[in-house]
């Protein structure tokens, strides 16, 4: 029997698939970071941690960087790079708001389709708020499923750091 294993410790089942938990959280804000890769102990991800995991992952990478999948992603990591120093809020507000409008499309397309369990899908990302900080920004959103539950989460992204 082949090994069809891919960041578990045991195989699948015969045609088994696995959703991967990718996120992980090293440090602290502001110096703290996020990233996505597979890690030493894999985890099986469903429920709400897998659609706020995929929209994330979709709003993070920027439109044209997947070779695979050059339509994936948002125009958000160019909109935040020196957003606090070259934009007034309604402009930034309105631009962000568009940017997660469109990763949430995505999402709903990747988690949508083909299931039946409701709090593996996405219903809406509502902007709860935005606040501008001495380097960098934070953006304040619900992520809600289509089974009513619902998670808030605060992206930071400082500029301090990041490339033009």
């Amino acid at each position: 029997m082949a090994s069809n294993r891919i960041g578990t410790i045991n195989n699948l089942e015969v045609g088994g698939t696995y959703d991967l938990l990718m996120i992980r959280t090293d440090g602290v804000y502001p110096e703290g970071k996020v990233t996505f890769a597979f890690h030493d102990i894999p985890m099986k991800i469903t429920g709400l941690q897998k659609v706020v995991q995929t929209f994330l992952k979709i709003l993070l990478t920027a439109k044209g960087s997947d070779p695979f999948y050059p339509q994936r992603g948002s125009e958000f990591p160019d909109l935040v790079v020196n957003a606090n120093l070259l934009t007034d809020d309604a402009t930034l507000l309105s631009d962000i708001t568009s940017a997660i409008r469109d990763a949430t499309i995505q999402t709903r397309s990747s988690l949508n389709i083909n299931t039946a369990d409701l709090s593996s899908t996405l219903d809406n990302v509502e902007v709860l708020g935005l606040d501008r900080i001495d380097e960098g920004v934070v953006i304040y959103l619900k992520a809600i499923t289509l089974a009513g539950e619902f998670a808030a989460v605060a992206v930071p992204f400082p500029e301090f750091g990041l490339g033009t």
